[in-house]
């Protein structure tokens, strides 16, 4: 344990450096933040991600529901220096500002969904699908717009690996609520590891 704790120190040491040079270096940093737990609903942490991409942050997952009480000490510590960084660079009130653009991402995304919920020539080409209730979608906003690319997916096998497949790509345009399919060609996202 002693041994994990040094290293995660000697990262966290590292991690503080590198972003300490990209500053200096007039480079984008990356902020990385340690979670763990039980994720928040699919297009909640999709908005996440979205916003956090804008801030030059990534989550990264520790674990799930179990975690032991030294990985959440570490975690706690790495992030506090995190939040520090993210203070120095966008002043005291960034986590509300964040949190905020989180929570207006969140909304546009569930207009989203709720257009492709009433679209009735998405819903009955999602009813030929065998898998359609384990779909995942993805929402990308196209800047400077109100519309949506969306990637419709689900976890599979494919080439005999464990992997996320597109199953459809979509455009949804606001705010004439139209809802275009891009392709629907079933093409491989990412294999992953279980």
């Amino acid at each position: 344990m002693l041994r994990n704790s040094f290293w995660l120190l000697v990262g966290m040491l590292i991690f503080q450096i590198n972003a300490a040079v990209a500053q200096k270096m007039n480079k984008k940093v990356s902020y990385k933040i340690l979670v763990y737990g039980v994720p928040p609903d699919p297009i909640y942490q999709n908005a996440e991600q979205v916003i956090a991409k804008q801030w030059g942050i990534e989550f990264v997952a520790i674990g799930g529901c179990v975690v032991a009480n030294s990985a959440k000490d570490s975690s706690e510590q790495h992030n506090e220096m995190v939040y520090q960084q993210l203070e120095q660079a966008h002043g005291k009130d960034w986590k509300v500002n964040f949190y905020k653009a989180i929570e207006e991402e969140y909304k546009k995304e569930m207009k989203i969904m709720a257009v492709l919920e009433q679209n009735k020539a998405w819903q009955n080409r999602l009813a030929k699908e065998e898998d359609a209730t384990y779909f995942l979608y993805q929402f990308t906003p196209i800047l400077g717009t109100e519309n949506y690319d969306v990637k419709v997916s689900n976890y599979e096998e494919w080439k005999g690996k464990n992997s996320r497949v597109i199953y459809y790509k979509l455009k949804v345009l606001m705010p004439s609520k139209q809802v275009k399919i891009v392709s629907d060609k079933k093409q491989l996202d990412y294999y992953y590891e279980k």
